[in-house]
Parts: C-alpha cells; sequence; structure tokens
C-alpha cells in the first residue's frame, strides 16, 4: 500500500489536509514532532508517527510505501534562526525521500515578491529552491494569505478588527496581498513592520514570533500573477469577503473534541471571537502510584471546595468569580468521586473524559477569554507522569492582560497540584 505522508500534520494546513484526504479514500499517514499533539484529532483512519525534518534519523521509516509527500513544516516560532533551520530541515527531508523512493513532494510556500525584503519570504523560497534540488519531483505551490480558521494571518485580522474599532496605520499596510480561501487550497493537489509586529502581543495571542514574521512581509506587494495552477484544477475561487465568512462558519460548526485542542470553538466557549490559539501553563510529576490510584485521586476535584494545592487561591478566585454573578459556590457535584461528561465542578464543567489517561474541564467563571484545565496521565519511565495543563483563549487586550497577571499563580499551583496528587495517590489508602 502506498500512502499520502502529511508531514507536519499538527499544523494549520496539516490538521486540515489530513481529514480532507481521508474523505476521499485515500491512505494516510500523519506525523508531528510530537505524536501526542494530534493523538487528539480524531484521524481514526491515518497512521500516526512521530518524525522530525531536524533530526534525520527519524525520517527514514516515515517515509517508507509514500508516494506523495506533502512538506508542510516550517520554524518560523523558532526566533530568529528559523531560516537556517527551515533550510536544514528541508535539506534532510529532500534526501531521505529520495533513498525511500517517494515519488514526489508537494511544498506549500509563500508568493514571493521581487527582491524580497522579508525574512520569512526569502526562507519560504530559499526551502521550495532546496527541496527543487534533490533527485524526487517536487511541486511547490505558493500561496497568498491563507483564509481560514486558525491560519495565524487570519486570526491577526479578526483580532485586530474584534478588539481595535480605531487604529493609526502607517503607509506601509497599504500594500497588496492577493489571499486564498482554506477550501480552495485544500482542493489542490511612523511604524515599521518590526515594530508593529511588537504591539500584537496586546491585541492577539498568535505566537509573537510567527506574527512578527508575517508582519515583516506586508511592507511589499504579493500579488499572484500565475493562473495555470487555476487551469490544472479547475474550481471557483473564494474572494475575501467569501472566504471570511466560510472561516467564520467553520468555527461554528466544530464538534466537541476528545481532549483540548488548540482552536477548538468548544473550547473556547462557541465565541468565535475568542483567540483562536492558546496561552498555555502547566506542570507534572512523576508517580509510583497506579494509574487508577492517579485517577481516583483527580475524579475528586472540588469535593468540598478542595482543588489539591493553595486552596487560599481557589477560595480567592471562586469569591470574585461569586461576586460578579459567576457560578462559583452555586453549585455542587452531582457525585462526591466519580465524574461524568456535562458535570459541574464547582465553575467548571466536564466537557471530556478518558478513564485512567485524561479529564478536561471547560472554565465557567467570568473572564475575559475562555479556559480549559486538563488533568492527564500517561507511562513514563520509573512511573506514571500526571500533569496539570491550563488553556486560555484571550478576549484581546483584556484576557491577555488577564493571562499575564494569573500566570505567576499558575506557576506555583500547578507545580503543588501535581505532587499532592501524587503523594495522594501513593497513600496506602488509594494505593489498595
Amino acid at each position: 500500500m502506498s500512502y499520502r505522508l502529511v508531514f507536519g500534520a499538527s499544523g494549520y494546513i496539516g490538521s486540515h489536509l489530513v481529514p480532507y484526504l481521508l474523505a476521499q479514500g485515500l491512505p494516510v499517514r500523519a506525523t508531528s514532532r510530537n505524536v501526542e499533539v494530534i493523538a487528539g484529532r480524531g484521524w481514526d483512519d491515518a497512521l500516526l508517527a512521530e518524525a522530525d525534518a531536524l533530526r534525520p534519523e527519524t525520517l527514514d521509516e516515515v517515509l517508507q510505501d509514500v508516494d506523495i509527500a506533502y512538506y508542510l513544516v516550517h520554524s518560523m516560532a523558532a526566533g530568529k534562526d528559523f531560516p537556517q533551520l527551515d533550510a536544514t530541515a528541508a535539506r534532510n527531508f529532500a534526501n531521505a525521500a529520495a533513498r525511500q523512493g517517494v515519488k514526489r513532494i508537494v511544498y506549500l510556500g509563500g508568493l514571493v515578491p521581487e527582491a524580497p525584503k522579508s525574512t520569512h519570504l526569502r526562507s519560504r523560497q530559499e526551502t521550495g529552491d532546496i527541496l527543487r534540488a534533490g533527485t524526487v519531483p517536487v511541486t511547490e505551490i505558493r500561496a497568498g494569505m491563507i483564509i481560514g480558521p486558525g491560519s495565524a494571518a487570519w486570526e491577526v485580522i479578526r483580532d485586530l478588527v474584534n478588539h481595535l474599532p480605531i487604529m493609526i496605520t502607517p503607509r506601509w499596510v497599504f500594500s497588496r496581498s492577493t489571499p486564498i480561501a482554506l477550501s480552495n487550497l485544500l482542493q489542490v493537489r511612523v511604524l515599521t513592520p518590526r515594530l508593529s509586529s511588537y504591539w500584537l502581543r496586546l491585541v492577539t495571542s498568535v505566537p509573537t514570533n510567527i506574527a512578527r514574521a508575517l508582519i515583516d512581509g506586508l511592507s511589499q506587494d504579493v500579488i499572484a500573477n500565475d493562473d495555470r495552477l487555476v487551469l490544472l484544477i479547475p474550481q471557483k475561487l473564494l474572494g475575501f469577503r467569501e472566504a471570511a465568512t466560510e472561516a467564520l462558519e467553520a468555527d461554528r460548526q466544530h464538534a466537541v473534541p476528545a481532549r483540548w485542542v488548540e482552536g477548538s470553538i468548544a473550547c473556547r466557549e462557541f465565541r468565535p471571537e475568542y483567540a483562536f490559539y492558546a496561552k498555555q501553563a502547566g506542570d507534572s510529576t512523576v508517580s509510583s502510584a497506579s494509574a487508577n490510584a492517579l485517577w481516583r485521586v483527580i475524579c475528586r476535584i472540588g469535593s468540598d471546595g478542595d482543588f489539591f494545592y493553595a486552596g487560599w487561591l481557589w477560595w480567592l478566585r471562586r469569591v470574585l468569580d461569586w461576586v460578579v454573578g459567576g457560578p462559583s459556590f452555586r453549585r455542587k457535584r452531582r457525585h462526591p468521586y466519580e465524574l461524568r461528561v456535562g458535570d459541574a465542578v464547582d465553575a467548571w464543567r466536564v466537557i471530556a473524559i478518558q478513564p485512567n489517561q485524561r479529564l478536561t474541564m471547560l472554565m465557567e467563571m467570568k473572564a475575559p477569554g475562555a479556559g480549559v484545565l486538563e488533568f492527564s496521565i500517561t507511562d513514563s519511565e520509573g512511573g506514571r507522569r500526571v500533569a496539570v495543563n491550563a488553556y486560555f483563549h484571550p478576549a484581546g487586550v483584556w484576557g491577555l492582560l488577564y493571562w499575564y497577571a494569573l500566570l505567576p499563580f499558575h506557576a506555583f499551583i500547578f507545580r503543588g497540584i501535581t505532587r499532592v496528587i501524587a503523594a495522594r495517590a501513593e497513600s496506602p489508602g488509594e494505593a489498595a
């Protein structure tokens, strides 16, 4: 059997391409640097694997029996050295694809103007050049701004519209760019830009390194002027307004996930104006207790106001929520030590359960954004690793300020929570 390899399946395009290919009845192998990231996506018919283009030893196995490989990785989030990392990754991938006899690489690049000033656009062009220098045929698709739920460029635009009713702009923002709708793309087979990227962290939760790379490319026109692809793959191309409408509607149609998934509308209280990208904090520890013992302790969260650690901080936050009309102190648990989907735990709502593995709860406190608290249990060297992670989708400036104000407390609380859970699970009563 020959597979379609989606290399970089955890990214924006990859997370949409995998289900699109599966819907066409094609055998798909999906990879990520961390397979756990894509394990909760519900891609039951796809083979999932872990691979990293910067670790050549991981590539040959995932490229075996692959006829077409979709290369969708980039390193913009790594900071200013991302062009060197992208070049190394492309070279490693091209060499491994040649060794394994891959028939074609499909690379999603970007529209590039004459003499590009943007490091991001130059890097996208260089990556395509390196892939084509190998012996495997390459189809490079150069797309401009992608309009769809989760696209970094689209999320920046949406957050600006939702949270900045008035904005003074420099002249360079009048440069032109040719957008493309996500649905069209899937059918393939006084200020400077740098200064502008800094204040975006106050408006949008798109990772700053990615936003900066995108903003750097806005000082030049980026226009698509080649219609050969349209002739090869005839389809109705959506304009910006149609593509934006489709993106917002796609957000509303997302189903409730089996766990927290970045961008899930259910994890954003079904509020599309809340940020797609989440701020994250958490901690973990390794315990000698069984997964079952750890799970029994976790499932008692909130019983009689017990949130495992720093109870006075939990109490204070609940009081503030109660004062502004939130559900804290107003609801009781259905059962003291059993949980099921839909149960209320004080100001939290259980939205997903995987017994002995994962508990996901949606925050229903009054806050400028949507939050998710997730407990997980995984096998680890020396025992089981118990982890707690918070994900917060901020609503504009106030949501970001709220998150950063609480961040020091999160670091303190989560470290204590994991250790208390481990200690309780290791006690003679629970281990029995």
